[in-house]
């Protein structure tokens, strides 16, 4: 669902919308339009978590044309991508060979980060 709303500002006003991830500072007399959106992305779930051999990821990205899943190594910084089908919200990610650690799991819809969440494999 999309919102618009519209903000004076006056002089070192501050707005700032932590859900919506948006923030600006005015130093002068301004009408600012801010556009909110809800967006219906997300990783629902990883289960199990932490992970040995299996992860299953749950999301959702209604009307997303474009969807992958980045699995990152806090570690070194190393990165597997898998491409999702947008019919299915649901993938399944062999972590047998992965090294015991900390993982940044980032789903990306039509080319833009939503969300991350954390994995631990073991």
């Amino acid at each position: 669902m999309w919102g618009k709303e519209t903000y004076p500002a006056v002089y070192y006003y501050y707005i700032e919308e932590k859900e919506a991830g948006i923030s600006f500072f005015s130093e002068r007399h301004k009408d600012y339009t801010i556009i909110i959106s809800e967006s219906s992305y997300a990783i629902q779930s990883l289960s199990p978590n932490p992970a040995n051999s299996q992860v299953q990821i749950h999301y959702q990205f209604e009307g997303a044309t474009s969807s992958y899943i980045s699995i990152t190594s806090v570690k070194n910084a190393v990165s597997n991508n898998y491409i999702l089908n947008v019919d299915d919200p649901n993938f399944n990610i062999d972590v047998a060979n992965y090294t015991s650690g900390i993982y940044v799991v980032t789903l990306y819809c039509d080319g833009e980060s939503v969300e991350s969440k954390y994995l631990i494999v073991q």
